[in-house]
């Protein structure tokens, strides 16, 4: 199934704004950012080959962070892709957008490869920062190969492992990631977060049960946030059109984008 143009949904007014979170997260990257660029002007400078390919390699590796983050509360950049819907075991599964998954994956690749560098460069001796020949150094170190293999680590996984972000079926909904599932019997309403001051990063939007509400971030959804929620609220609306969700038919109607209507059941 390619890529649906019809799969595009008004956006609510909540998400209309920019998060405090993702402000903040972009502007937390982009600091990290200049600071090894300039890690990396000095290194060159002095012709410390090795310090300014791990610098530069770390600096790169910012990048797809701070495109992440900027993206995630520009309404414009959730792109509705029907490709990262499938039916699983009877039960309808999200995946992740492709092109966060894919920044996410560079983003480790890189960082993993600069600490790789460095370490390499400190053990052949190639590596002169002053505070490398300090009783620090060892922490240093450790530090920078703690944060290579972490980064490696989980560059793998998101690569090897396209795990789901929701997973529907006609009992409920599981949002793996939170360990959460919700039975359609309790939950009353679905809505979006307001975006402005909230302190996360991202669009999140809330699931009203009869005991509680729970909230979770869906602008990382490979059917963009305003598609999650509408299919989300059609469902708990229309109980009687829940068995499509087992099977090709809930994959038409994603691909129509027919879940702002009233159907009659």
């Amino acid at each position: 199934m390619s890529e649906s143009a019809g799969c595009v949904h008004d956006v609510p007014l909540a998400w209309q704004s920019y998060s405090r979170g993702s402000i903040s997260g972009t502007g937390i990257y982009g600091f990290l950012a200049l600071g090894f660029l300039g890690l990396v002007l000095v290194a060159a400078a002095h012709g410390m080959e090795w310090e300014a390919v791990s610098a530069l390699l770390a600096t790169l590796g910012f990048v797809p962070e701070i495109v992440m983050w900027s993206r995630s509360t520009l309404a414009d950049r959730w792109v509705s892709d029907a490709t990262r819907v499938r039916i699983v075991a009877k039960a309808l599964v999200i995946y992740r957008d492709l092109r966060v998954t894919r920044l996410d994956i560079l983003s480790n690749s890189l960082l993993a490869a600069g600490a790789a560098v460095f370490a390499i460069g400190f053990f052949n001796g190639r590596i002169d920062y002053y505070v490398l020949h300090s009783p620090m150094d060892k922490i240093y170190l450790s530090a920078f190969m703690v944060v290579g293999v972490g980064c490696l680590y989980r560059a793998i996984r998101i690569g090897l492992h396209d795990r789901p972000l929701i997973v529907v079926t006609p009992e409920g909904f599981v949002v793996p990631e939170k360990r959460a599932e919700y039975s359609w019997r309790d939950v009353v309403r679905c809505k979006a977060v307001p975006m402005k001051g909230d302190r996360r990063g991202g669009a999140w939007m809330s699931v009203g049960s009869t005991f509680k509400t729970a909230e979770f971030r869906v602008d990382e959804s490979g059917l963009g946030a305003p598609m999650t929620l509408a299919l989300l609220d059609f469902y708990r609306r229309h109980p009687k059109l829940r068995d499509e969700l087992t099977d090709v038919r809930v994959l038409r109607r994603i691909q129509d984008g027919s879940f702002s209507v009233e159907v009659a059941e």
